[in-house]
């Protein structure tokens, strides 16, 4: 948690903060296993459900890398289930200076367990900066 806070949300919390009328909400909810760790608003748009994470993985030593995100049971059906109803979901890594993103049943569930990286890279976003991926979130959800 300690890195997902230090190197996943302060740096997006401070992205947001520079858009006028934005409002992310880091929820620490014990109450509702699976709940993802920010909601976002955007003025004019649907909300965002964002699930962080942070990985440690050596990805340099090539596609076949062994990754563990560690995203939870629930965590996997909480963001799958909201897919179904269409809202606006993603599951955002940062991996060293990168920040990758998903938004499939399908990623959600190999990042359940540990996957080669080639696998889990289908479906992804690749975003150099906080800010590519700030401007992903406004102009929608990408589908």
């Amino acid at each position: 948690m300690l890195n997902e806070s230090r190197y996943v949300w302060h740096p997006l919390r401070e992205a947001i903060s520079k858009r006028k009328g934005w409002w992310a909400q880091r929820l620490e909810n014990s109450l509702s296993a699976g709940l993802p760790d920010v909601n976002l608003f955007i003025p004019g748009q649907a909300d965002w459900w964002i699930e962080l994470k942070h990985a440690e993985a050596k990805i340099s030593k090539g596609l076949q890398t062994t990754v563990n995100l560690g995203l939870r049971r629930e965590q996997c059906a909480w963001l799958t289930h909201a897919i179904k109803l269409h809202r606006n979901v993603a599951l955002l890594v940062r991996i060293g200076d990168g920040w990758y993103l998903w938004q499939s049943a399908t990623a959600f569930k190999l990042a359940m367990s540990k996957t080669k990286w080639v696998d889990l890279l289908c479906g992804s976003r690749y975003f150099r900066k906080v800010e590519d991926v700030v401007n992903f979130f406004e102009k929608g959800n990408g589908k």
